[in-house]
């Protein structure tokens, strides 16, 4: 799996690629909430300062993970 983060400071879109979907992601913390936009896209609105890791798991138990600093 390939994770990516783009979009404005406010609100990123986080991407995956690769894997099989459905994909499911969770955040560690409060600085961040997840929702599902589509199969491949998940929105990440920022809710606190601070650092947050995601990890994204396909279907066949794939994981990646990836660190956001929100400021």
């Amino acid at each position: 799996l390939q994770l990516g983060a783009t979009g404005t400071a406010a609100i990123r879109v986080l991407s995956i690629q690769g894997g099989v979907a459905p994909y499911t992601a969770t955040v560690s913390g409060n600085q961040l909430t997840l929702t599902q936009v589509n199969a491949t896209q998940f929105q990440m609105t920022p809710r606190a300062k601070g650092t947050a890791t995601i990890t994204v798991r396909d279907s066949k138990g794939t994981t990646a993970t990836q660190v956001i600093t929100v400021q």
